[in-house]
Formats: C-alpha cells, structure tokens, sequence
C-alpha cells in the first residue's frame, strides 16, 4: 500500500534546491549493504542533479524569478507500509514508473530510502517543463491527480492500495442552528 504526499519546502532559492537534493541522494539513505545505489533519474541521467536541474533553468531564463519568489521545485514521497512489500528493486522500479507517468515532461530525480523501518520514494521535480519550457504549476488537487496513478502501478505487481479519496460531504448550518 503506496501514499503519496506532497512536501512543502519553505527552502526555494538555489540553495534550498540543493538542500533538497542532498538530503535525497544522501548516500547513507540510498545505499544497501552491498553497495547497490537505488537513484535514478527520468528525463536526466541523475548523476549530478543539482547542476543538471540548475542548467534547465539557465536555458529557459524567462522563466526565472521575473522579480517574484519563484518554486525551484517540487517534491514528493511515496511510503510503503512494511507488510505490503519489502523488496527494494521494486519499490524503486515503481518509484520511476510512477516519476514518468505523474510528470512526463520533467526532470526528476528517484530517490528510495531504505534507513527507515519502511521503503520510500523521493521525488525532486524541477519546475520546468522541458516540452514548452514554461513552469509546471502544482496545486492542491494535483495530488488528487496523481494519487490514482500510484494507486493503478502498485495494482498492477500485486500490491494493496486504499480505497479511492472521498470528501466528506458536511451540510451546511442553518441560520437558526448559527444563532442558537
């Protein structure tokens, strides 16, 4: 059973991207016993993210501060519960399926964590669309989005998912209800 969320960094400057990065691809994180690294990169080869997001940005300098705080990026998590699946190739593998059908047109960097109790997936998605070379814009009904998709790859290698979101349907109070 995969979640995903979203991770709302205050840290958007060059600086905090990097802070992000770091904290990703931390080698004690992404590492295994055997010296296996679980990073991987889709649509950039992930061997050093930081300047490879950074050049992306440089190519599309109208897209840059225009004299507002700009979003350097996005990230993500996807956590398993350790019941559902303690394999770490595949966990991975599902983190880069996912990566390349949640955001097509971006750079971003899969990270799997293994130092916790529980396999997770980071996600660091530089905010530019390589197709147009304008932001990609996230809001608050993107994780609705792409929640099904995580839901539909984990379905397919047999593992459980939750059941689909439903907002909770609150009727509004009456004015007599309000005064009282």
């Amino acid at each position: 059973m995969a979640i995903v969320r979203f991770s709302n960094s205050r840290y958007q400057s060059s600086t905090g991207l990097k802070e992000i990065i770091d904290y990703c691809v931390n080698e004690e994180k992404i590492t295994d016993e055997n010296g296996k690294r679980y990073l991987s990169g889709v649509n950039c080869i992930g061997v050093d993210p930081f300047n490879e997001f950074m050049l992306t940005r440089k190519a599309y300098p109208s897209q840059n501060c225009n004299g507002q705080r700009d979003r350097y990026c996005y990230h993500y998590y996807q956590s398993f519960k350790p019941t559902d699946t303690q394999d770490r190739d595949l966990v991975h593998q599902i983190g880069i399926e996912f990566a390349s059908r949640a955001w097509p047109n971006a750079e971003v960097i899969v990270a799997t964590h293994l130092d916790k109790g529980h396999l997770h997936n980071h996600f660091v998605i530089n905010n530019i669309d390589l197709e147009t070379g304008k932001r990609i814009r996230q809001t608050p009904s993107t994780l609705k989005e792409i929640r099904p998709i995580s839901d539909e790859i984990c379905s397919s290698y047999g593992l459980n998912v939750l059941p689909p979101y439903e907002k909770k349907k609150v009727s509004p109070m009456s004015s007599g209800e309000y005064r009282s």
